[in-house]
C-alpha cells in the first residue's frame, strides 16, 4: 500500500505536466488550422476574380478549373486534417487532466480513512476510473468505443 501511496503521490505531477505541454501544443495546432482557414478563404476569393485566360481553348479552360479546385480542395482538406488533430490533442490533454484528478481524489480517501476496506474500495473505483476509455467531448464517440477499465480490474483479481 505503500507504493501506492507514492506513486499517487508523483503520477499526478506526470499527468498534469503532460496535459499542460499538450494544452501548449493544442494552441499551435489552432493556430495552424485557423491560418490554413483564412488562406482558404482567401484562396477563393482570389481564384474567383482570376481572369479566364484567352485563346486557350477547352483543355486550357480545363486546366484553369481544375487546377482551382484541386488548389481550394487541398486547402480545406489541410485545414480539415489540423482541425482533427487538434481535437485529438485536446482530448489527450482532458484525459491527462482527469487521471490526474483521480489520483488526486484517490489521496484524499485514502487520507481521510484508516479502514482498510475503504481504502480498497477507492483503490478499485480509481483505477477501474483511470484505465477506463474516457469521454472528453471533443471526439465523435459513433465508433463503439468499449469500457476497458474492468479488463485491468478483471485481471488484478
Amino acid at each position: 500500500m505503500l507504493q501506492l501511496l507514492l506513486a499517487s503521490l508523483t503520477l499526478p505531477v506526470i499527468f498534469l505536466a503532460r496535459e499542460a505541454a499538450l494544452e501548449e501544443n493544442a494552441k499551435t495546432w489552432l493556430w495552424v488550422t485557423a491560418g490554413l482557414a483564412i488562406a482558404t478563404v482567401v484562396a477563393s476569393i482570389v481564384s474567383f476574380f482570376l481572369p479566364l485566360p484567352q485563346d486557350s481553348g477547352n483543355a486550357g479552360l480545363a486546366q484553369f478549373f481544375t487546377s482551382k479546385i484541386v488548389l481550394l480542395g487541398v486547402l480545406i482538406m489541410a485545414t480539415v486534417w489540423c482541425g482533427c488533430i487538434y481535437k485529438a490533442i485536446k482530448h489527450q490533454a482532458a484525459i491527462n487532466a482527469h487521471k490526474a484528478n483521480a489520483l488526486k481524489s484517490f489521496q484524499a480517501f485514502v487520507n481521510a480513512t484508516a479502514d482498510e476496506a475503504t481504502k480498497n474500495a477507492v483503490l478499485l473505483e480509481t483505477t477501474r476510473s483511470i484505465f477506463a476509455l474516457g469521454t472528453s467531448g471533443y471526439l465523435d464517440q459513433s465508433d463503439g468505443v468499449v469500457d476497458s477499465g474492468t479488463k485491468v480490474i478483471a485481471n488484478y483479481n
